[in-house]
């Protein structure tokens, strides 16, 4: 399991939370959060060279078999996106896919390392950044859930996962009961 599978900056006090880990930094006796990707891949910094298999998907290009580490016992799959099909185009979207996902498991694991979520629809939630947006799609059953993180200009991808007309604010984890 790698040490760092949410990504934060400044890296100065590290913490482990339940299977996975995020960098806090001490700013007048409050810890702050900066998130600015998953496992090793990072806005502003991870290029389409940083791919493995890559194609292109119209303007974009997609790349799977990913290094993709477990999030709390759970087995992911990584998909990068990138915008543009260059080596240095810039990152887009990386889709991390939950396979066999417990919802409460995750939730709570989620809040744990992402702290309360913006806004929340029925099994989905949001998180704002300086950098990206997170948006969690949690099912039941044991499904396929999926963590979503985009850059900000992904507006349009952003409204087709998470359509704010629905939202309300969240409070408290995820209910796997909940319709």
């Amino acid at each position: 399991m790698s040490a760092h599978q949410f990504v934060a900056m400044p890296r100065r006090i590290s913490a482990f939370v339940l299977c996975f880990s995020v960098f806090f930094v001490a700013n007048c006796g409050k810890k702050e959060t900066e998130l600015v990707g998953f496992h090793k891949y990072e806005f502003g910094k991870t290029t389409k060279k940083d791919g493995v298999a890559c194609s292109k998907r119209g303007q974009q290009t997609y790349c799977s078999h990913n290094d993709s580490p477990s999030i709390a016992g759970h087995k992911t799959q990584t998909d990068l996106y990138f915008r543009g099909h260059d080596e240095d185009s810039p990152l887009a979207e990386i889709l991390v896919g939950i396979w066999k996902c417990n919802p409460g498991e995750l939730s709570a694991g989620l809040y744990a390392q992402m702290g309360e979520p913006a806004e929340k629809i029925g099994q989905s939630l949001r998180w704002e950044f300086k950098n990206m947006t997170a948006i969690a799609i949690l099912k039941e059953d044991k499904g396929l859930c999926t963590l979503h993180f985009l850059d900000h200009s992904e507006e349009k991808r952003i409204a087709k996962l998470f359509p704010r007309s629905n939202a309300k604010p969240a409070s408290g984890a995820v209910d796997s009961t909940e319709k």
